[in-house]
């Protein structure tokens, strides 16, 4: 009888582990146990390499977070964090700015004059123009206006000390920001109890930068509208109005998202002029015959 070695065959599967004979069939006449190697498992394959590699712990580099590259993780929430503080610090700056009511700054100027005071109780250019005459309301109009420039032109762009601008930060949101931010500071100016303009010129001021297409089509309804009723709140409400639904028809804009920002504008402007309109649909609303181009006969 010839005598041979399992392990000299080759196995039917090529995943089971080779066996091999203590003594070989002829010394005993019987076919001896075999020995199984360590770490096989007749019968449910090869032990597998990802499951020895269980309980190894991962290597991490120091002051890393789990699951993230150390280096690269924490360049990006830097990078994150000088991003917002970049638009934050610039909103907050914008707001500050749109705090500076121009009516108020120039009745101080004229001897301490509060136009709050006076007339309709607003700090915005038709009121002063109502009060204080056309020279004063000019200014005033220069004023706000200028805010609106400088908030949408000159602020997004500026370098502030100690922090960085960063380039993957989309330019038009703090544009935006800044351009709603100088809005919002002309309506509840921090500087004077809150209590300051409509937002109508310093919207303006946005809209030249933003969108200058717009300016001459919403500049001739104003003009018309002023000059023949006299009802600047009416004019004032009719082209705040007019601004979305010209972009939403496909008036062309120079930046991208202008709708939702001349959506919320003319929103805004239309909250501060509900006293306005409910005078309208009273008939009593408030007339600027000097700004009219054909004078009702008394």
């Amino acid at each position: 009888m010839c005598c041979c070695s399992v392990a000299d065959s080759p196995p039917s599967r090529p995943w089971a582990p080779r066996l091999r004979w203590s003594r070989s069939i002829s010394d005993h006449g019987a076919i001896p146990a075999p020995q199984i190697p360590r770490g096989a498992c007749p019968g449910r394959g090869p032990p597998s390499a990802r499951h020895a590699d269980t309980h190894r712990p991962r290597e991490r580099c120091a002051g890393s977070l789990p699951g993230r590259s150390g280096h690269g993780y924490n360049h990006r929430l830097f990078a994150q964090s000088a991003a917002m503080l970049e638009l934050g610090l610039k909103v907050l700056l914008a707001y500050l700015l749109g705090s500076v009511m121009g009516s108020l700054l120039l009745g101080r100027l004229r001897g301490g004059i509060d136009i709050r005071s006076l007339g309709s109780g607003n700090a915005g250019g038709t009121n002063a123009l109502r009060t204080q005459g056309g020279a004063f309301a000019a200014g005033v109009l220069v004023i706000d206006i200028g805010k609106g420039v400088l908030a949408a032109l000159v602020l997004p762009g500026l370098a502030l000390p100690g922090v960085p601008l960063d380039p993957a930060m989309p330019r038009e949101v703090v544009v935006y920001g800044c351009a709603l931010a100088a809005v919002t500071g002309h309506v509840w100016p921090l500087w004077h109890e809150f209590r300051g303009g409509k937002g109508a010129a310093t919207a303006v001021g946005l809209i030249a930068v933003l969108a200058p297409a717009l300016v001459v089509p919403m500049l001739l309804v104003w003009l018309g509208i002023v000059t023949t009723t006299g009802i600047v709140g009416l004019a004032t409400i009719t082209v705040a109005a007019l601004a979305p639904l010209l972009v939403a028809l496909g008036w062309p804009v120079g930046h991208e998202g202008f709708f939702w920002f001349a959506l919320a504008v003319a929103t805004l402007i239309l909250y501060t002029h509900r006293s306005n309109m409910a005078r309208l649909r009273a008939g009593t609303e408030n007339r600027v015959e000097r700004l009219m181009l054909f004078r009702r006969k008394r």
